[in-house]
Formats: C-alpha cells, sequence, structure tokens
C-alpha cells in the first residue's frame, strides 16, 4: 500500500514538473530556454487579464533570478513558489451599519460587501 501511494506521488510531482515546463515553454515566446523581463510582463499582463492577478516582475526576478542573470531559466521557474492568490477584502459590518448614511447607501455597502465575501 505505501509503495503504491509512493508511486502516486512521484507521477504527481512528474506531472507537475511536466505542466510547468509546458507553461515554461508558452511563456519562452523566442525559445532560448530562459524568461527575459518582456516575456514574464506578457505572462503578467495575462494572468491579470484572466484572473485578475496581479504580479510585480521584479519581485519575481529578484526572488527567482538565483544566478543573477536578470532571467528566469527552466530551473529557476520549476523551483519557485507560485503567487499567493490576493487576500479577500475584510468588512465590518458593524461599522457599515453604524456609519451616518442613508439606508439606501448602507444596503447598497452591505450587499457590496456581502457579494464580496460570497464571490
Amino acid at each position: 500500500m505505501i509503495g503504491g501511494i509512493q508511486n502516486n506521488m512521484s507521477i504527481s510531482s512528474d506531472m507537475m514538473l511536466q505542466r510547468q515546463q509546458e507553461m515554461f515553454e508558452r511563456i519562452d515566446q523566442n525559445s532560448d530556454g530562459q524568461l527575459d523581463q518582456s516575456e514574464l510582463q506578457a505572462m503578467a499582463d495575462e494572468m491579470s487579464e484572466r484572473g485578475g492577478m496581479s504580479i510585480d516582475i521584479g519581485e519575481m526576478l529578484a526572488s527567482g533570478d538565483t544566478d543573477g542573470d536578470n532571467m528566469i531559466s527552466l530551473e529557476e521557474f520549476q523551483a519557485m513558489k507560485p503567487p499567493k492568490p490576493p487576500e479577500p477584502p475584510t468588512y465590518n459590518l458593524a461599522e457599515i451599519m453604524s456609519q451616518g448614511t442613508t439606508e439606501e447607501s448602507q444596503s447598497l455597502e452591505l450587499t457590496g460587501a456581502l457579494l464580496d465575501i460570497l464571490g
């Protein structure tokens, strides 16, 4: 049984590496085996359009470029941790309700807060 679990884990790890390599190759528009700043920016722009995720390219290069060449190799890419999803907004419903606003604007604020929480 343990051997089966280990085999499944290695398949999963192999599959993850394969997916990372496929993603790397898609981002590497000039196929030189390195992700430069313009390729990383294109990826960040696409991720922002698709999912609203904001990626700081400077931060990505600073944390992922371990050899200091201002590019990300496949090995560096595979070693990087994925970006954290954005933190959901927090709301203090008591504060919203206590604000000296009209009942209609309180209702709109409360509805917006609930939609953000549920969404």
